[in-house]
C-alpha cells in the first residue's frame, strides 16, 4: 500500500498537466534543469570567482585611483 505503482504516475502527471497547462511545462523542465544544474556546480565548487588566479582577486588600486581619491577630498 505504501509504493507508487505505474497508475500513481500516470494520475500525477495528469494532474501536473491540468494544473500548469502544456504550455507551460517546457518552461518548467527548462528552468529546473537550469536549477539541477547550477546546484551541481555549487557542490562542486565550480565557480567563476574560483577558476579566477588569486593575483587578480587581490588587485592593488592604480594611482590614478587613488589621485583621484585625493582630489575628491580636497574639494570638500
Amino acid at each position: 500500500m505504501g509504493a507508487f505503482s505505474f497508475w500513481h504516475l500516470i494520475l500525477l502527471l495528469i494532474v501536473v498537466l491540468l494544473f500548469f497547462g502544456p504550455n507551460r511545462l517546457p518552461n518548467l523542465g527548462h528552468s529546473l534543469g537550469k536549477a539541477i544544474r547550477g546546484f551541481k556546480q555549487g557542490l562542486n565548487g565550480d565557480d567563476d570567482v574560483a577558476q579566477q588566479p588569486k593575483e587578480s582577486l587581490d588587485a592593488k588600486p592604480t594611482t590614478q585611483a587613488l589621485n583621484q581619491g585625493t582630489e575628491t577630498s580636497n574639494k570638500v
